[in-house]
């Protein structure tokens, strides 16, 4: 029984945290510090190849009022005229299996043991922001975060998303290193 309970406790802290993962690409050469301005592509520019039903003018106006808000606290602006960087995102919702060993099988008469593989489907999604030079048209960073999309999350897509832009953006901090 002491032992259930201890199963069942673990599987529920491991659960309840998050799995969201971010990371970042940059040009060495580039100081993103040295950009002061940006501006959005449209919706209608935004390759949407695959995944076109998560591509949807709230997601889009959640996303970039998160963007706005995190990179204003960088003292960067938006503007609609001659920005010196232009900003796009990419989504990619995937079909993934992850496998874990289970109980032990044992066939007929204790000869063999063999361990079972129990296999879990989930979905997976990934968001990419994009900063590109606007002069030169050359992407100069990418920051993007991955999680598995669980029920609580298509209930309340704005925190996460919140949650995702602002974590991918906090990397831009980086780019001095």
């Amino acid at each position: 029984m002491k032992n259930s309970l201890l199963i069942l406790a673990c599987f529920l802290m491991v659960s309840c945290r998050t799995s969201l993962e971010t990371y970042y690409d940059k040009d060495a050469a580039t100081k993103i510090e040295d950009y002061k301005t940006y501006s959005w592509l449209s919706l209608s520019d935004i390759r949407k190849e695959g995944n076109a039903a998560v591509y949807t003018e709230l997601t889009d106006a959640r996303i970039r009022a998160a963007a706005d808000q995190e990179l204003a606290l960088k003292n960067m602006q938006l503007t609609t005229g001659n920005p010196d960087l232009l900003l796009h995102y990419h989504i990619v919702v995937e079909d993934k299996t992850a496998t874990a060993a289970g109980k032990q099988n044992t066939y007929a008469h204790g000869e063999h043991v063999m361990p079972a593989i129990d296999a879990y489907q989930y979905r997976q999604g990934t968001l990419i922001i994009d900063l590109m030079d606007a002069k030169t048209n050359k992407q100069v960073w990418r920051g993007w975060a991955t999680d598995v999309i669980t029920a609580q999350m298509r209930k309340h897509p704005e925190s996460h998303i919140r949650n995702a832009v602002k974590k991918i953006l906090l990397q831009i901090k980086r780019n001095s290193d």
